[in-house]
């Protein structure tokens, strides 16, 4: 018999958000993001929380931090978690962790959209991306510190 887990969302919170304004002149175009992210969940509080931090930086040879904004989302589990002994921790299915990881982005992409309203950053919204893509590169970098 398979065992069942799904999820429903707990809460979503901006954690805080910072604007740096700056007497230079900004190119949209030239505005990049650093996306941070963070996936823990304990065996005993039946959850998932996914954090992103994001900065936005202006320029590539010596880029200016124009703002950050650090989110959290929190899942509630349900059902069957599946739970490593030898690592002593849970061990989510990558289908829903991608899903979680795309839920929590798309809601901070809105959430700095509202909350960077008549800035700059306003007019260079998060890119939509690939939530697979970003779990992988994610997963890639955990995996290389452990070895490294």
């Amino acid at each position: 018999m398979e065992k069942k887990l799904s999820f429903g969302l707990d809460s979503f919170k901006v954690k805080s958000f910072r604007f740096d304004s700056t007497e230079k002149t900004i190119r949209k175009d030239r505005i990049n993001f650093d996306i941070q992210l963070n996936i823990k969940s304990k065996k005993g509080e039946r959850k998932c929380t996914v954090f992103f931090r994001i900065e936005a930086k202006h320029g590539k040879q010596q880029p200016i931090s124009l703002g950050v904004i650090e989110t959290e989302t929190i899942y509630n589990l349900i059902g069957e978690i599946p739970y490593n002994e030898e690592t002593d921790s849970i061990q989510l299915p990558n289908d829903l962790i991608v899903t979680f990881v795309s839920i929590g982005y798309s809601t901070t992409r809105g959430a700095l959209l509202v909350k960077a309203q008549s800035t700059i950053l306003a007019d260079a919204p998060l890119p939509i991306i690939d939530p697979v893509k970003l779990w992988e590169h994610f997963k890639n970098q955990k995996s290389e510190k452990k070895s490294g």
